[in-house]
Parts: C-alpha cells; structure tokens; sequence
C-alpha cells in the first residue's frame, strides 16, 4: 500500500495551504458567527481577524490565533488550568500522548496550549470524522494540526483505514519527530469510566515493524494523561444521550447533537481543569515480555494505561459529594464542606433541569458520571 499517498486523506494542511483555506474561513458566516460568540467586544474581533489574515505558517497560526482563542475560552469558563508533570519524560522527544476524554473540543486545545506555554512543541491531534460535520470545522482543525480517523465506514474500509492511521502515527513519531495525541477509547466518557480501548492499541501495533508488541510501543514512547474538570462538560447533554439510549432503542445520535456538544462544551463552566502527565509506558512494559500472545500482551497495556490515567486523575469535592450521595454513605465526608453540597445540589439541579422525564434515572446517571472516577481509584487500590 503506497501509505504517503493514503495519508493526504487525513493529515492536517500544511504551510503552503494556509492562506487560501483562511481566506475561505473568513468568508464563511457561521465560521464568523462563532469568532462573535467567543469575542463579543468587536474590537478584540476585529484584532483576532486581522490575525487571521497576516499569519504565514501553521506555528504561527497556532501560537497566534488558537493559543489566544483557548486562552479566552479557559478565561470565560473555567476557574483555572494546570498542566502538570512534564519533568516526567523528554519535551525534546516525539510522543505518543493518549488520555482520557470528555470534552470533544477542550481536552486536546487546552493539551497543546499547555505544552505551547511550557517550551514544546504542539502535538497532532486525532479527530473523529463523524465531528467534522460543516467544512469550517474541517478547516479549522486541520489548520490546528489534527488528522482525521475515520469513522462511520464499511468493515474491509475500516481496516485500510486503521492500517493507514498506524502507519501515519508511526511515521509521525519515527520519521518526522512530531508528537501525537489521541484518546483512550472512541467517544468521550459519559459515565466518568475511564478504560483503554484494547482496539486502539491493536490499531498503533498494526504498523509495528518489530516482532514484538514490547519493542512497538517503546518506540512509540507513549505518555498517559489524566485530563480532569471539576465540572463535568456537557454533563446534562451526556446524561440525556445515555436516557435515550436506555428508553428509545433505535437511538441514533445526529450531527446536530456533536455540534451542540462542542458549542456547549466551549461556551458552559467547567470548574478548575488539571491534566497531569504520567510516566512514560516504557517505564513498565517488561510486565508484558514474557508473555506470548499477542492478545494478552495488548491487554495488559492496557490495562498499564488504565493504571497510570486513573492514579493521576484529580478528584474534587463533586466527585467525593457524588459518591456519598449515590451510596448512601459519608465515607468521604473530609474531602468537601457544607459549601461544597450545596455548590453541587444547585449544579445538580440547573444541569438535570432539561430532561423532562425519567428524571430518578436522570439523577442516579448524574451521580454515577461524578462517583464514577472516585470507584475507579477504589478498584484500583489508590484509595
């Protein structure tokens, strides 16, 4: 399979592409619309606009429209943001960066802001084609450096498609010294369950050129990230879509409900927000040398990746409220206050507030998607 050909279906655009796909974004109205939302004081507008139109690189575009559009997107909804840990593995390496996810949009812009501001280079971001719903969105991403994994395609499709992205991701790491990020599993968490995707894996060692998965994966130099917000995103919206996938069998999202995800996603609080980087998966991939099957072998990474993601994830008072709540226990009572129920009941009750219906199941989904990671620290003996 000639792969460099293949990878012009889903790389990001490059330098020379730039101006003429800014050009199209300027002109599109809704693309516009959505500069006003983020900057309804039409003199910050008109500054990000001219930016726009004088950037010559994607570097520049990155550090000088996306870093600032995140920065004020974190500044309108949110109490703060840290990325934590980076002394953990080498910044002047290429990485292959998996995390948990539960923002479509936020968790890999506010990742490569983070990364801007601490002296390394900006990853390439893995973005689910069934997101890039209208072609401003498409232009948007890719001149953000995202490549798109597609989704949505016939099974024989579906292979090529997964061998293809293996080998760019490789190619990326080995060839052109890039970073990389991608999630955990596909989707965000709805629930606040955490797990690594055994299918991923099996998709980054399709292009293992080694007769081990061990050697594989070290010469990828995966980097786990737990990815935290003290208000869930988009929680109510994760909450309607698992009802509705419970009552309604043949549910099917559309793009519209995505849309609305990455719009609510962008604009709703989401609290304070750490991401902590773990220590490089290297580090303990000899727990899989001995073993023989490949399967089992891949099984165990993940499970390694589960490990490394959940004992990072910062937990909040929410998280320990909802537990208690949903177990009818005080178990955690010395992690929150007073202040801190009261804060989450009136959370609870804005964001639950849209669903018209099954509104004891509503309630017991919201407080599972809370308690969710505090239960995965217990299984896992970090609590």
């Amino acid at each position: 399979m000639d792969f460099k050909n293949k990878f012009e279906e889903i790389r990001p655009y490059r330098d020379h592409e730039l101006k003429s796909v800014i050009s199209e974004l300027l002109q599109d109205e809704t693309f516009l619309k959505v500069i006003d939302s983020i900057f309804p004081d039409q003199n910050e507008k008109k500054a990000i606009l001219e930016i726009f139109a004088s950037v010559n690189t994607v570097e520049q575009f990155q550090y000088e429209i996306i870093r600032p559009l995140v920065d004020k997107v974190a500044k309108m909804s949110s109490d703060g943001f840290q990325l934590l840990g980076k002394e953990r593995f080498d910044t002047e390496k290429s990485h292959v960066f998996i995390s948990n996810h539960r923002d479509i949009v936020l968790d890999p812009a506010l990742l490569n802001v983070g990364i801007i501001k601490q002296d390394f280079r900006a990853t390439e971001i893995a973005i689910g084609s069934n997101l890039l719903i209208y072609k401003w969105i498409t232009d948007l991403v890719k001149l953000n450096r995202s490549f798109v994994v597609k989704r949505d395609i016939p099974v024989k499709q579906m292979m090529e498609a997964s061998e293809t992205l293996s080998n760019y991701i490789r190619t990326n790491i080995l060839e052109l010294n890039r970073s990389v990020w991608i999630a955990q599993k596909e989707g965000r968490s709805k629930d606040g369950v955490d797990r690594t995707q055994v299918a991923l894996l099996k998709m980054l060692n399709i292009s293992n050129p080694d007769s081990t998965v061990k050697q594989g994966f070290i010469d990828l130099d995966v980097i786990p990230i737990s990815l935290s917000y003290e208000i869930e995103p988009c929680g109510e919206l994760k909450v309607l879509e698992l009802l509705r996938k419970r009552h309604e069998p043949d549910y099917k999202k559309g793009p519209g409900e995505d849309l609305k995800s990455m719009g609510a996603g962008i604009v709703k609080n989401k609290g304070r927000i750490v991401f902590q980087f773990g220590e490089p998966l290297n580090k303990k991939l000899s727990e899989i040398e001995d073993l023989k099957n490949k399967n089992k072998q891949l099984k165990i990474v993940a499970e390694l990746m589960d490990q490394a993601i959940i004992e990072n994830y910062k937990l909040w008072p929410f998280n320990f409220i909802a537990f208690d709540q949903l177990n009818k226990t005080d178990r955690f009572s010395n992690e929150y206050t007073t202040k801190d129920i009261e804060k989450f009941e009136k959370l609870t009750k804005e964001s639950l507030s849209i669903i018209k219906e099954h509104h004891n199941e509503a309630l017991e989904l919201w407080l599972q998607m809370y308690s969710n990671p505090v239960q995965s620290k217990i299984d896992f003996k970090y609590l």
